[in-house]
C-alpha cells in the first residue's frame, strides 16, 4: 500500500482544518456582511448617476435655449409693450378716439356719433372691456375699408356687430350707408362692481 504523501498528513491535523475552516467562515461573512450590500448600493448608485447625467442633458438643453433667447431680449420687450399698447392698464378713451376718427379720415367714412358705455368685466378673460357705439356713414368700399382700419388699430378693437341700412334694390358700391357698429376696447383695468 502506498504511504500517504507529507503534505496531505498536514492537511489532516486539526489546527490545520480549523484554520481553513475558519478562513472559509471570514470569507462567507465578508461576502455576506460587507460585499452583497455594497453591491447593491452600487447599483444603487450607478441608477442614481444615469439619472443625474439625463439631469444635466437636460438642464444643458435649457441652458443653450436660454442663452439663445437672452440675444433676443431687446424684441421681445418691444413686443411686449407692443401686446400692453393692444390692451393697456387704463381706458384712455381720448386716445382710442383720436385713432378711430383718424382710421375714419382715411378710409372717407364720416363718425357721426361715438358713444362709449361703462367698464364691464369681459367674460372668461381677466380683462374689462369698454361697449363703444359708433354710428358711421359711408360707401360699401368705404365701410369695408374702415372694417379693416379697426382690425388694424394699435388697441385691441373688437367688432361685436354691425348694422347696415340703406343698401337694397337700386344701389351699387358709390351709394351712401349708415352702419352702426358695436364695437369693445380691452383693458387691464378692473370694472367696478358696484
Amino acid at each position: 500500500m502506498k504511504r500517504p504523501s507529507p503534505a496531505l498528513g498536514v492537511l489532516r491535523k486539526p489546527v490545520v482544518l480549523l484554520g481553513a475552516a475558519g478562513l472559509v467562515v471570514v470569507v462567507l461573512v465578508w461576502l455576506f456582511v460587507f460585499f452583497v450590500p455594497q453591491s447593491h448600493k452600487l447599483s444603487s448608485l450607478q441608477s442614481e448617476k444615469t439619472t443625474l447625467q439625463q439631469t444635466v442633458v437636460q438642464d444643458d438643453a435649457r441652458l443653450k435655449q436660454l442663452r439663445t433667447e437672452s440675444h433676443h431680449v431687446g424684441q421681445i420687450q418691444a413686443l411686449h409693450s407692443k401686446l400692453q399698447g393692444y390692451v393697456p392698464a387704463q381706458e384712455d378713451l381720448y386716445t382710442f378716439i383720436q385713432t378711430l376718427s383718424s382710421a375714419a379720415k382715411r378710409t372717407g367714412v364720416s363718425i357721426s356719433s361715438l358713444q362709449p358705455s361703462t367698464l364691464v368685466p369681459a367674460t372668461g378673460t381677466s380683462y374689462s372691456a369698454v361697449p363703444i357705439s359708433a354710428d358711421v356713414k359711408g360707401t360699401y368700399d368705404q365701410l369695408r375699408s374702415f372694417v379693416n382700419a379697426i382690425y388694424g388699430l394699435p388697441r385691441l378693437t373688437d367688432i361685436n356687430s354691425v348694422n347696415i341700412t340703406g343698401g337694397g334694390p337700386g344701389t351699387n358700391r358709390s351709394t351712401s350707408l349708415t352702419a352702426t357698429f358695436d364695437l369693445a376696447i380691452f383693458t387691464s383695468q378692473k370694472a367696478s362692481t358696484s
